[in-house]
Order: C-alpha cells, then sequence, then structure tokens
C-alpha cells in the first residue's frame, strides 16, 4: 500500500492529498443525462460510507459546502429533475465527507443546458486512495464498467490524483504538487469543472483506465485501427457507446527518480495524442507557471 499523501496548513488547511478519481465527460444537454446520472448517485449513495455523506453545495450560484441533511439531498436531487433541467442554464451539486473540504469521497455533476462549442457536462467521483488489493482493484473496474455503460460519454478516465478543495486552496496546492506530479507521473492533476469548458469531444490524456468515445474513436482509425497501435499489456474493450482501454491490471504512479516511466501510459499517450486536449486552461492554475502545466501536460510524450 502506497503512503497517503496530505499537505496542510492552518491557513488553507488540507489543501493537497492523494485520491482516486473516476470522471466522465458527456457532449450531451444535460435533459438527456439526468436520469443516468441519478442512476449513478443513488447508486453512489447506497455504496458511500455515512462518513462520505457529510457536506454538499448545491445549483451554479453556491459558492460554500452545508452539511447534507434530508432536505438538503432532496434538493440535489431536485436538480436531476429532467423537467427541471430543462428550465436551468446550468444544473450541478457535489457532496462528500467525512472533511468538509478536499475529502475522502466525493460525487460531483455538472451539465450546461445546451452543449454549445466545446462545453461538456461531467460526472465525477473520487475515493479515498488508489486501489491496489485485487479486490480494490476488482471493485474500481466493476463500477467503472457500469458507470461507462449507461453514460453516453464522449470520453472518460480513471487515475490516481492529486486533488484540491476549495478554489481558496488552489494557489497552495501549486506551489507544492510539481515535486509530487512530475516524479510521479501516474498522477492525475484534475479540474473537471474547469476541463468541462474546453474538452468537447477530445480525451484528458493517458491514464490507467481510458474511455474512448464514438468521435474520438473515430479520428483514431475505429476500433480495428486503434487495435493495431496498442501495446501488448493495454487492454481493450467495447463499454457503452466506445471503448475502454486499460493500461495494465493495476494503476501505477512511476517514479522517473527511479527510471519507472510507465512505458505503458507512454506508448498510449502516443497513439491519443491526436486527440488529447492539450490546451486545457482548466487546470493552468494546478501549476505556478503556464510552462509547467505544459510540461505536465506532454510528461508522457518527451
Amino acid at each position: 500500500m502506497t503512503k497517503a499523501i496530505r499537505l496542510s496548513d492552518d491557513d488553507d488547511g488540507l489543501f493537497l492529498r492523494d485520491s482516486f478519481i473516476l470522471v466522465f465527460f458527456c457532449k450531451k444537454p444535460i435533459k438527456d443525462l439526468v436520469v443516468n446520472y441519478a442512476k449513478v448517485f443513488e447508486h453512489w449513495l447506497e455504496t458511500t460510507p455515512e462518513e462520505g455523506r457529510k457536506w454538499t453545495s448545491i445549483g451554479g450560484d453556491s459558492d460554500e459546502t452545508k452539511p447534507l441533511t434530508p432536505q438538503r439531498l432532496a434538493a440535489a436531487r431536485k436538480e436531476l429533475d429532467p423537467a427541471r433541467a430543462r428550465t436551468r442554464e446550468v444544473s450541478t451539486f457535489e457532496i462528500g465527507g467525512p472533511q468538509q473540504t478536499n475529502p475522502d469521497y466525493f460525487f460531483e455533476w455538472f451539465g450546461a443546458r445546451d452543449a454549445e462549442d466545446e462545453m461538456a457536462s461531467h460526472l465525477e467521483i473520487r475515493l479515498p486512495r488508489m486501489p491496489t488489493t485485487d479486490e480494490e482493484v476488482s471493485a474500481v473496474l466493476s463500477l467503472a464498467r457500469w458507470v461507462g455503460e449507461l453514460l453516453p460519454y464522449a470520453s472518460g478516465y480513471g487515475a490516481p490524483a492529486l486533488t484540491w478543495g476549495a478554489d481558496s486552496q488552489q494557489g497552495a496546492f501549486a506551489e507544492a504538487v510539481g515535486k509530487l506530479a512530475f516524479r510521479h507521473p501516474g498522477y492525475d492533476v484534475p479540474d473537471s469543472m474547469g476541463t468541462a469548458f474546453d474538452i468537447g469531444t477530445k480525451v484528458r490524456g493517458a491514464y490507467w483506465l481510458n474511455f474512448i468515445g464514438p468521435e474520438a474513436l473515430k479520428k483514431l482509425g475505429g476500433e480495428k485501427g486503434l487495435r493495431s497501435k496498442l501495446e501488448i499489456g493495454i487492454g481493450i474493450e467495447k463499454v457503452g457507446d466506445g471503448l475502454l482501454l486499460q493500461a495494465g491490471p493495476r494503476p501505477e504512479l512511476g517514479d522517473v527518480n527511479k527510471k519507472a516511466k510507465l512505458p505503458l501510459l507512454r506508448s498510449l499517450a502516443k497513439v491519443l495524442e491526436p486527440v488529447t486536449l492539450f490546451d486545457d486552461v482548466g487546470i493552468d492554475n494546478n501549476f505556478p507557471e503556464e510552462d509547467d502545466c505544459k510540461r505536465w501536460k506532454r510528461r508522457h510524450l518527451e
């Protein structure tokens, strides 16, 4: 088991931690997504410990988290009502715990009434840490496949991640994350809400789990063309509207100081490069300098 990463201070609280993230981006109007988003949410409620369902922020205008009460849970469910979604420009909520900020367990979704230009809706689930045992790996794979079957995704991925919580923590996070993210290239450094404005039908990059939607798959030469380019060790299977590419039996962090540069992810990054989002301004503020962010986005290609 890898050692947990928890960085905090008196001013910012828990501003950097490791976790495991599962994200799907969908290029559809939210009215066409909320029924299946609701199914994923109800499953998450049933399978997440009570301590992981303590805090919430509901609606596009909310800028603070509050205790999750039965009334607020009902309000969250209303955000997933198709009729309500048709009348709102955006619909969203997040729930997590036990920590109020940057929690062990986290569920977030964001949907736009009109999926215009490169904007996409997204759904994100975070787990306390990277799966390491056979049982944990199997559970994460089952969850990822199940969600992938439900959602008409344009892309998605599952990976170990370094995360921050409130916007006020992003500065401290940016100052600290580079040392970890460049040494261990298997980590994601996400800001799914920001990425959703730019991603369109592209993919975020190469990760342990990679969901390739129909448009991206077409640009990669279809399933036959993609199979011909993949290294042995990268699994490929049909899941929902697209394909799931799995880079190895379990997630790895890598360590460039020990020359563990994750060859499967590097080879996969080259294959996915034509459909990868590199001008993802949503994560630029996760690094202190723009050049650092650009270098991190291409970490598997250089």
